[in-house]
C-alpha cells in the first residue's frame, strides 16, 4: 500500500514537473519582446517545476530503496544514464544562460531579457533536457516490458 502511494505521488510530481517546464518554455517564447512580467512568470514556473522534479527524484530513490526491482535492472541502468545525460546538458547548455536570465529577470532588463529569450544554445538545451526528462519518464514507466 505505501509503495503504491508512493509511486503515485513520484509519478504525479514528475508529470507536474514536466508540465511546468513546458510553460516556463512558452513563457519565455512569450517573453522575446522583453516582456518582464512574461519572464519573471517563467522564471518562477521553471523554479516550481525544478522544485516538483526534486521531489519525484526523492520519491524514485524511496521507491527503489523499499522496492524489488535489483539496482543493476537494465531499465535503471538506462534511467541513470539518461539522467547523467540530462544533467551534462544542463550544466553545459543550460546553467550559463540561466544565470544569466535571472540576473536579467531580477534586473527588470527588458533589452537583456528579450536577447536571452532567443538564445539558440539555451533553446536547444533546454528543449532536450525536456526530451530527456520525457524519455526518463517512458523507460522507468515501461520498464517491465521494455527491458526483458
Amino acid at each position: 500500500m505505501f509503495y503504491t502511494t508512493l509511486a503515485q505521488a513520484h509519478a504525479v510530481a514528475l508529470v507536474a514537473a514536466l508540465v511546468f517546464f513546458v510553460l516556463a518554455e512558452i513563457l519565455i517564447l512569450g517573453a522575446r519582446g522583453g516582456r518582464h512580467m512574461l519572464a519573471r512568470a517563467a522564471l518562477l514556473v521553471g523554479d516550481a517545476g525544478g522544485l516538483l522534479a526534486g521531489l519525484g527524484v526523492l520519491g524514485g530513490i524511496a521507491l527503489v530503496a523499499i522496492g524489488p526491482w535489483p539496482l543493476l535492472s537494465s531499465w535503471l541502468l538506462a534511467s541513470f544514464a539518461l539522467m547523467a545525460i540530462l544533467l551534462a546538458v544542463g550544466r553545459v547548455l543550460v546553467s550559463p544562460w540561466e544565470n544569466r536570465w535571472k540576473a536579467a529577470v531580477r534586473a527588470g532588463s527588458s533589452t537583456e531579457i528579450a536577447a536571452l529569450s532567443v538564445e539558440r544554445r539555451a533553446l536547444f538545451g533546454r528543449a532536450t533536457m525536456i526530451a530527456l526528462f520525457v524519455l526518463i519518464m517512458v523507460v522507468m514507466s515501461a520498464k517491465p516490458t521494455l527491458f526483458h
